[in-house]
C-alpha cells in the first residue's frame, strides 16, 4: 500500500508532465484568435505544407471568444494561420484579432474583419520555417518605402514594407489623409500580398518585385478598375546603374496594349506581368543592358472599332531618362516601333 508521500510524488509527477506536455517549444507555432461579437462563431486554424490543417484544440462555438491553435516541432515548409467565420448573419462585421508568436518569438498581431457572409475567410500571416523563403532575411529586396503610382492620380500614397521576425509588415499612408489600415499580409511565392482600406475602399494588392527600385502591382478594387500599378522606391532610380527600364503606360479604360523591346542582337524582351486591360502600365527590365541600339515594340490586342488609345512610352538608363515617346493607337493589332534607345556610346 502506497504511503501519503508517495502519493504527493505521483501527482507532482504528473503536474510536472502536463507543464512540459504544454510547454512551448523553441520552433512551435502558435496561434491565438479573439473576438467580442456576441454569438458569432469563430474558427481558427493553421495550414501546414500538403494542406495538413490544424485547427484550435478547443472550438469555441459562440463569442465572446479565444481559441488557440499550436503547430508542434513543425517541419519545413510555409505555413498559413486564417480565420473563418461560420455564421449567418446578415449586416453584421465581426473584428478579429489574431497573435501569432513561433517559440517565444512574437510574429505579429493581426486585426481583421470578416464579413456578414458564412465562411468568409481572412489568411492573417504566412511563416515560412526551415529557411523557405529566405528565414529571417528579406530575399524579395522589399524593405523600405516605396511610392505608389496609379494611372492619371497625381497624388501618390507612400507604403512602408518592414521586415520582422521572418515575416513582411506594411504600413500605407497618404501625405493629404494620412494612414490607411492594412491586414492580410502574406507572402505568396515572390509576391507579397495583403488588403488596404482606403476610405470605402477595400483594395487587393499583389506587390512583386521587377528590380531593387521598382514592383509591378496588381489590384483588386479601388477607384478605378482591376488593373496594375507600380511601386518605385523612395529616393531610388527606377533599376542599376547599367539597367534599362522601359515602362508603358495607358489610360484607356479595358484596353489591352502589349510592350516588347528588342535588344542590339534582335534578342526580344517582355515585363514580367502582362496587364490585359487598362488602365495600366506594363515596365520591361534589362538587367546591365548591352550597350547597342534598343526598339520598344507596343501593340492593340483589342478589337474596338472607333476608339483610340493614348501610349506613353519612357525609357530610362538607371535614374536616367533617355527617350520618352508618345502615340495613338486606333484599331486591332495596330502597333508602333519606337527606334532611338540608346545605350552607350
Amino acid at each position: 500500500m502506497r504511503s501519503k508521500w508517495a502519493w504527493v510524488a505521483i501527482l507532482f509527477g504528473l503536474a510536472l508532465s502536463a507543464q512540459v506536455r504544454n510547454a512551448v517549444g523553441a520552433d512551435d507555432i502558435v496561434a491565438t484568435a479573439k473576438w467580442e461579437t456576441q454569438g458569432a462563431d469563430i474558427d481558427l486554424m493553421i495550414v501546414g505544407p500538403n494542406n495538413q490543417t490544424t485547427k484550435a484544440a478547443q472550438d469555441q462555438m459562440s463569442g465572446p471568444a479565444t481559441e488557440v491553435a499550436t503547430v508542434r516541432n513543425p517541419g519545413p515548409g510555409e505555413y498559413k494561420v486564417g480565420v473563418i467565420w461560420q455564421n449567418d448573419k446578415p449586416n453584421v462585421q465581426v473584428p478579429v484579432t489574431v497573435e501569432v508568436k513561433q517559440g517565444d518569438k512574437l510574429v505579429g498581431t493581426f486585426p481583421v474583419i470578416l464579413q456578414a457572409v458564412p465562411n468568409d475567410r481572412k489568411i492573417v500571416a504566412t511563416l515560412n520555417v526551415g529557411g523557405v523563403g529566405g528565414g529571417d532575411k528579406d530575399a524579395l529586396g522589399l524593405a523600405g518605402r516605396w511610392v505608389e503610382y496609379w494611372p492619371g492620380v497625381a497624388d501618390h500614397d507612400v507604403s512602408i514594407v518592414a521586415f520582422q521576425n521572418g515575416q513582411y509588415q506594411v504600413q500605407v499612408s497618404n501625405p493629404k489623409t494620412g494612414p490607411y489600415k492594412v491586414d492580410s499580409v502574406r507572402l505568396d511565392g515572390n509576391t507579397l500580398k495583403f488588403t488596404e482600406y482606403p476610405g470605402a475602399n477595400v483594395i487587393q494588392y499583389e506587390v512583386t518585385p521587377q528590380d531593387a527600385n521598382t514592383c509591378a502591382v496588381k489590384v483588386q478594387g479601388g477607384p478605378t478598375v482591376n488593373g496594375q500599378i507600380v511601386w518605385k522606391r523612395e529616393g531610388g532610380g527606377s533599376g542599376g546603374p547599367g539597367d534599362l527600364v522601359v515602362t508603358m503606360k495607358w489610360e484607356a479604360q479595358g484596353a489591352d496594349v502589349d510592350l516588347s523591346v528588342t535588344g542590339p542582337d534582335g534578342e526580344s524582351f517582355r515585363p514580367a506581368q502582362d496587364v490585359t486591360s487598362g488602365p495600366g502600365a506594363e515596365v520591361c527590365t534589362i538587367k546591365n543592358a548591352r550597350p547597342g541600339d534598343y526598339k520598344a515594340r507596343v501593340l492593340w490586342m483589342n478589337d474596338k472599332k472607333g476608339v483610340q488609345v493614348a501610349v506613353t512610352v519612357e525609357a530610362k538608363l538607371g535614374d536616367k531618362v533617355i527617350g520618352t515617346f508618345q502615340a495613338s493607337l486606333d484599331s486591332d493589332n495596330d502597333r508602333r516601333v519606337f527606334s532611338g534607345i540608346k545605350v552607350g556610346n
